[in-house]
């Protein structure tokens, strides 16, 4: 029995019985195949609910982890494991004996058909399939939105060489949901017949519209029937249209667009042209600063502080952006100042000057050698500024050739020596204690010489669970983390 359960009320509901005699040769199977072997046959029959949903199956003992966790190489089983991949199946233990009442009585009373199950994959004779590659065919995406705030409809037409189209529709009566997809594959398909699309794939996650139009369901209720009847004959207008389900992922411009005509208050007065959506591949303060040889990167900025004129090659999108952007300056004089968020005022440097602090602030006197990260909020601390300091920051530190790791060709006694003296006590001082693992190129004489030489204590880690060498595991985590914020 296949049921379906109320999300409010947590009833279940009957949808579909199936019932079904095993064949000779199946009632041989052990009792546990039994079962996989009514599962298969459900999914099969039912394939067009169990699909596109997610399945509980209710029963005595788990199929599932049977299937999957069987050593058995025959090949019913080896079939069945892979057919049932496909589905989304969760087990859930039976709680109660009278929810399997249903399914005990048509087990008891099956009928006779002795069809045997269809074990053979879909299209298991075909070994490749090769896409035609069509240049003429446009694609349609469609959806509809019922909601609180009222209905709208969407589709999107995708040409050839890849240009979009949106439609979008207010629709102001009421109506379902099923109904507002039908609005909206017919929105679509006049727009196409109007652009004089020939052939056209049709994409929707309504499954009830696309079986539908397909002739895989029939259309019972009175008010989809003259729906279905109109988009038959929108079809004719095409040479060639096929209707495939998508899922909802993959079909969110088009539900974007029925949301967005759903939920906006339209009026003749006042229509909306069809979007226009651009990519922004950078922070909206860094569009227009650029620096050159002859100018700093504020030098618009401060242009238009002093004088309110903008410059001449300048456009609206430019101007607006530059309004927005001397909102945060103060000019005193000659100089700039930024106003950072605990409104103090930060000096803005150009690029020489900011190269120059870098270089002092990071490997200075007593430059600490500090990540990027730290070295732009130190900067920001003294009261300097220029608007692609972060960037810059970390470049300085990627070239900074004391803050590299150090990568050996060869990992020998007498390279890891050198590392030792140069890389470690050279630059930190004296160890008190190193912690190495049992390898042969960490413990020789010559390690052994230099500890007994500057007296460090060398310690090795346990052979037989190095996982569990908590100091260590944390010493590299720790390193791994300074690396990457210093890359």
């Amino acid at each position: 029995m296949l049921g379906q359960e109320d999300e409010s009320t947590r009833a279940e509901h009957a949808i579909y019985y199936l019932s079904k005699k095993f064949t000779e040769g199946e009632s041989n199977y052990p009792e546990i195949e039994k079962m996989c072997c009514a599962l298969v046959w459900v999914t099969q029959r039912l394939r067009q609910y169990t699909l596109y949903h997610t399945v509980r199956l209710l029963s005595k003992v788990d199929p599932l982890k049977y299937l999957l966790g069987s050593p058995s190489s025959m090949m019913n089983i080896a079939k069945w494991r892979c057919q049932l991949t496909e589905y989304d199946i969760e087990y859930v233990p039976r709680t109660s004996v009278k929810g399997q009442a249903i399914a005990d009585h048509l087990a008891e009373f099956p009928i006779e058909d002795d069809t045997p199950i269809n074990s053979d994959f879909p299209d298991e004779g075909i070994l490749r399939v090769d896409e035609e590659e069509d240049g003429t065919a446009w694609k349609m995406y469609f959806d509809g939105a019922v909601n609180s705030t009222g209905s709208g409809i969407g589709a999107v037409l995708i040409s050839p060489d890849g240009r979009y189209y949106p439609i979008a529709a207010k629709v102001n009566y009421l109506c379902t949901n099923n109904v507002a997809e039908y609005e909206a594959c017919i929105l679509g398909l006049q727009a196409a017949i109007d652009f004089k699309v020939k052939e056209l794939e049709v994409f929707g996650d309504s499954m009830l519209t696309i079986f539908q139009t397909l002739g895989q369901w029939k259309t019972k209720d009175a008010k989809l029937v003259p729906y279905h009847e109109y988009l038959e004959e929108l079809a004719e207008n095409f040479e060639k249209i096929s209707f495939t389900y998508t899922p909802r992922i993959k079909n969110q411009f088009a539900d974007a667009l029925a949301t967005l005509a759903s939920m906006v208050s339209i009026t003749k007065e006042n229509l909306i042209e069809p979007l226009q959506i651009e990519i922004a591949k950078g922070p909206a303060y860094c569009d227009t600063i650029e620096a050159t040889d002859e100018q700093p990167w504020y030098e618009d900025i401060k242009h238009f502080l002093q004088t309110g004129l903008y410059p001449t090659f300048a456009n609206r999108r430019d101007r607006k952006t530059l309004r927005r952007l001397a909102a945060h300056y103060f000019l005193s004089g000659e100089t700039l100042y930024r106003r950072s968020f605990d409104a103090t005022l930060l000096r803005c440097v150009d690029e020489n000057e900011a190269q120059r602090l870098m270089g002092e602030i990071h490997e200075g006197s007593c430059g600490p050698h500090m990540s990027g990260l730290m070295l732009t909020k130190k900067l920001m601390r003294l009261g300097y500024f220029w608007s692609t300091m972060k960037a810059d920051c970390a470049k300085h530190v990627r070239h900074c050739h004391l803050c590299q790791a150090i990568t050996l060709a060869s990992v020998t006694a007498n390279a890891v020596t050198r590392f030792l003296k140069r890389d470690i006590i050279a630059r930190y001082g004296v160890p008190e204690t190193i912690i190495t693992d049992n390898s042969k190129n960490l413990n020789n004489r010559i390690i052994d010489d230099l500890c007994e030489l500057f007296k460090i204590h060398h310690c090795n880690s346990t052979p037989y669970r190095p996982q569990m060498n908590g100091a260590v595991e944390a010493a590299n985590k720790n390193i791994k983390r300074i690396i990457e914020k210093m890359t």
